[in-house]
């Protein structure tokens, strides 16, 4: 997922690049818990155990040519300090006596940790190939990773 968004943030870029703060890792040992922020600290609980999705959806009707699709990004935090990723996507389209559709996904997995630096908070996201993604959390009104609507289920089958 090259996080959870398909195109980064220049916030997540930038929180890289200013090199953000290991708070904590999911699980966090009780004695880790003082070292924590508080608001670290409610990132952690709030995120673990849970499935995490961003959905889109478009379209374009032009000259009686159709062209539509959906992507879902899912990933599922784990309360040991490990995630699962995975993503869909389909299209379809059509006009004039001709259609195609398509669709296609990828899986991934790896171990999340909060991070912070000042007053910003994030999750960095490992990954199995070695690569390390660090992305922008906030509430408001809903979750928003890396400024993308992200919704928040307990319905985690990956998860132990």
């Amino acid at each position: 997922m090259d996080g959870m968004t398909g195109a980064r943030s220049l916030v997540a870029i930038a929180l890289g690049a200013l090199g953000l703060v290991l708070v904590g890792q999911a699980p966090v040992a009780q004695a880790d818990q003082a070292s924590l922020s508080p608001q670290a600290m409610e990132w952690v609980q709030f995120l673990q155990g849970t499935r995490l999705q961003q959905l889109d959806r478009y379209s374009s009707d032009s000259g009686g040519i159709y062209m539509g699709g959906t992507s879902r990004r899912t990933m599922d935090v784990c309360s040991d300090g490990r995630f699962f990723y995975s993503d869909a996507s389909s299209f379809g389209g059509g006009g004039g006596g001709v259609s195609a559709y398509g669709g296609g996904g990828d899986a991934q997995a790896g171990t999340w940790q909060v991070i912070e630096q000042g007053h910003l908070i994030g999750i960095e996201l490992r990954w199995q190939d070695g690569s390390v993604s660090q992305h922008l959390l906030q509430y408001q009104n809903g979750l928003y990773i890396d400024g993308a609507r992200t919704y928040r289920t307990f319905d985690n089958a990956s998860c132990p």
